[in-house]
């Protein structure tokens, strides 16, 4: 218990087991985040979920979103955290908001005058730009002219290197930081401290932090798998013999974690 709680104290909100609690218990960082990003004071988010799992096609890489929400609009939000990264990660962000597009945007037999407006968000420490900005935003724009440019379809990177707006200055040190008296916002400071410094808090956390490494664990030894399958050391049948599960879960786990057995 009492190293658990020395990793606790380290920890910050854009580290991803604390960044799950945090929005899992329902917190007002949400509503704030998202204001702070778009600059909509009255902003309401209605839904939010960690560890979303979103489907591809058949075949196709699907992925896990750290947080999905909505607002009170119809608009649909992907939050990542990177704690890393480089100029990569812009394909990824595209292929997050392809996801989010396909998944979210419209529901079935729904006119495409109905799309829903769909912004997925990076928040990072670093400038993957070098650009010497501290958001970028990328939007579906005609290329020479901008003769017509779609709302509906947003990209939005944010980084902590650079400072510019005083909100998001503020927003970026508190994800970035571990202790809650340093930070500067009252809703983080108020937040963190819950799982900080309040015995149900520690306790919720502690129980989180086993969680994260079970799955930690369980990712590894699965991704460890399928790379023997790959390279043709194991059949599908003799890897899921050996990570002790049928070879219907295995294939499952594979495809939650984008690999296609």
């Amino acid at each position: 218990m009492k190293n658990k709680i020395e990793i606790i104290k380290k920890l910050t909100p854009m580290d991803d087991c604390f960044m799950r609690v945090l929005f899992k218990e329902k917190s007002p960082i949400c509503n704030y985040l998202l204001q702070t990003i778009t600059g909509i004071k009255d902003l309401d988010i209605v839904m939010w979920e960690t560890q979303s799992d979103m489907k591809a096609l058949y075949g196709s890489h699907s992925l896990i979103f750290d947080v999905l929400a909505q607002d009170s609009k119809g608009v649909f939000y992907n939050i990542e955290f990177q704690n890393g990264g480089s100029k990569t990660i812009l394909d990824r962000a595209i292929y997050h908001e392809a996801l989010l597009i396909s998944n979210k945007a419209l529901k079935e037999n729904e006119e495409f005058s109905n799309l829903r407006r769909c912004i997925t968000i990076f928040l990072m420490p670093n400038d993957i730009f070098d650009g010497k900005k501290q958001l970028y935003e990328f939007t579906l724009a005609e290329k020479n002219n901008r003769l017509y440019e779609s709302d509906k379809v947003s990209i939005i990177f944010i980084n902590s290197k650079n400072k510019g707006n005083k909100e998001l200055d503020d927003l970026m040190h508190d994800l970035l930081t571990a202790d809650p008296e340093e930070m500067k916002t009252e809703v983080f400071k108020r937040e963190v401290s819950k799982f900080k410094t309040t015995r149900r808090g520690v306790k919720n956390m502690c129980k989180e932090l086993e969680e994260y490494v079970k799955e930690s664990e369980k990712k590894v030894k699965i991704l460890t798998y399928i790379n023997l399958i790959e390279k043709g050391a194991l059949n599908v049948d003799e890897a899921a013999r050996y990570a002790d599960m049928s070879v219907k879960e295995l294939k499952k786990e594979a495809k939650r974690l984008g690999a296609s057995l």
